[in-house]
């Protein structure tokens, strides 16, 4: 499953499914939004998710999804025990005043896209 997220066509065959509504909306001067996305549905999948690949697919996605005109995205970030949700970790790591992730591969694809990705 991990190849899925290291390819660009896959990311591309994504959006392209909504370039005719991006359109649309762009031409009437209206938001198109991506609502509720991430890596995986329900909280994610070890080893993928919680990866550097996860963070390399959610820049490749979120800097699509602006080239395919998308005013935004909501990275859904789950509970507290998803593999995904960076809130709680990330919280910790701020107060600790660590720079650097629990793990070397625990880097979070929504923390890394919203960072660079400013549809």
């Amino acid at each position: 499953m991990l190849p899925m997220y290291l390819s660009h066509a896959n990311v591309a065959r994504i959006t392209q499914q909504y370039l005719n509504a991006s359109r649309v909306a762009q031409e009437v001067g209206k938001p198109f939004m991506m609502f509720e996305t991430n890596s995986a549905a329900c909280g994610g999948f070890p080893g993928i998710s919680d990866a550097f690949a996860a963070a390399l697919w959610g820049l490749d996605y979120g800097l699509m999804m602006a080239y395919s005109n998308f005013t935004g995205a909501l990275f859904h970030v789950g509970g507290q025990n998803v593999y995904y949700n960076v809130s709680a970790r990330f919280t910790l790591l701020l107060q600790l005043r660590i720079l650097t992730p629990p793990s070397p591969l625990a880097i979070y694809s929504c923390v890394s896209t919203h960072l660079v990705v400013r549809c």
